[in-house]
């Protein structure tokens, strides 16, 4: 009660073994997967899916080996980009959008999770600030630079049809 019902109770994780994170490799590896994990916002109060990108980094390359660094970065820009068809995205090539993240390999993560109270009429949400993560390039213009926001909204509603290309199903989807 001394701090308003905001005490919260987290199970222990009974995926953190080396067999998970081996299988976890595995599925990264398949080319119908995308790595990451959303639910849209559904769980937000509940689940830390927000961190599986700084967990692939520093996890799952830097302290356990599964994926090469460069890998890794192709498995969270190129891939998801083809999979869902964006076009100029997902790549630095010429003619492409320029969306860049700039980060420490040797820093990244996912940083102490907390529940921040900032959602409209003061619900809380679970959130942790990403570590080792200098800069954020949307549309060519830096939005985040040394933890800080910038102020710049370069980013755009993308539209199926005009931002997209229709994706082929593969011969083995159901």
């Amino acid at each position: 009660m001394a701090d308003d019902l905001k005490t919260v109770f987290e199970l222990p994780s009974r995926t953190e073994d080396d067999r998970s994170w081996r299988l976890r490799a595995d599925l990264w590896r398949d080319e119908r997967i995308i790595a990451g994990a959303s639910d849209a916002g559904a769980h937000l109060d509940m689940i830390e899916g927000f961190a599986s990108c700084t967990q692939l980094l520093s996890i799952g390359v830097r302290e356990r080996g599964l994926l090469s660094l460069e890998e890794a970065v192709r498995q969270l820009t190129s891939v998801p980009a083809g999979l869902i068809g964006l076009r100029g995205r997902g790549l630095l090539k010429q003619g492409h959008w320029a969306d860049i993240v700039v980060f420490d390999a040797g820093a990244i993560g996912p940083g102490t999770v907390h529940t921040r109270y900032d959602i409209p009429g003061g619900a809380g949400r679970i959130y942790s600030e990403a570590t080792g993560i200098g800069n954020v390039i949307v549309n060519g213009q830096e939005v985040f630079r040394a933890r800080q926001f910038c102020g710049n909204y370069p980013g755009a509603i993308l539209c199926s049809g005009r931002d997209t290309d229709t994706v082929p199903l593969s011969a083995g989807s159901h």
